[in-house]
């Protein structure tokens, strides 16, 4: 057996088809090698100015880097992708970022719910609350609610939060709703849990369960509805200081 250089092709065996190698398919400055039919070795011109390479359709092709560009490459919109997130950027407009939500429902569909800040640090327009962004792609959504605070010195009651709600949908809430005396002598915490029904703009309170850890005090907390939001009603005592709090989460949910 014997070893010949076979012409800068590659070393090969006596009676062995010589090894060629890979062939080079490229031809211009920028062009890159990409799988082809079978894996074989297949030029790809270089894109446009602002281009990457992306995977589309099961091949590598070049797209704008831009929210158009890339957006455009999103996986079709289907059942079973309710939530998902997709996020692009798009340097021909200035913005650092938008993000898109799958919506659920009867239409399946991706739809842009916010924007990062522009090249300059200036905040472009969201939606107005967690509730609203909910609403603008289509429940079921969850968002967390921002705490909330009050101070009574009586036994009026007073409204501690007002939380908004979504037309022809159903809203779940978990909170949790302390007080805290004033000289800090004593304090009462309640977890309330309910849901809430939306129909045709008339809101209905379906079921509540309040759980306070001092039963036996006479400060409240209760949920009902005025208008089309959701309120958490608080009840203090004469001439004694208190502090309120309640945060918590917003499940809307409704095809």
């Amino acid at each position: 057996m014997s070893i010949v250089l076979n012409g800068g092709q590659g070393p090969v065996i006596n009676g062995d088809t010589p090894d060629v190698g890979l062939a080079n398919p490229m031809s211009a400055t920028g062009d890159l090698i990409v799988g082809g039919a079978s894996g074989a070795a297949t030029r790809l011109a270089i894109g446009s100015m602002g281009y990457v390479p992306r995977v589309v359709g099961g091949t590598v092709a070049w797209r704008e880097l831009s929210a158009a560009g890339l957006l455009a490459d999103r996986p079709a919109a289907a059942a079973g992708r309710e939530g998902q997130r997709y996020y692009a950027t798009d340097a021909a407009a200035g913005l650092e970022l938008s993000e898109c939500v799958h919506k659920g429902g009867a239409t399946y569909a991706w739809e842009v719910v916010s924007y990062g800040v522009t090249a300059t640090g200036v905040a472009l327009t969201q939606a107005a609350s967690a509730t609203a962004a909910a609403a603008a792609i289509e429940a079921p959504w969850s968002s967390t609610l921002a705490p909330s605070t009050v101070h009574t010195d009586d036994a009026t009651v007073t409204t501690l939060e007002s939380i908004p709600t979504t037309t022809d949908k159903g809203h779940a809430i978990d909170l949790l709703v302390t007080a805290v005396q004033g000289d800090r002598s004593a304090q009462v915490t309640w977890r309330i849990t309910g849901s809430v029904t939306n129909a045709a703009g008339v809101c209905t309170v379906r079921n509540v369960v309040i759980t306070s850890d001092d039963p036996g005090s006479a400060w409240a907390a209760t949920v009902d509805v005025s208008g089309t939001s959701i309120r958490v009603r608080v009840t203090g005592a004469a001439a004694t200081s208190l502090d309120w709090i309640a945060a918590g989460s917003l499940l809307v949910y409704g095809g």
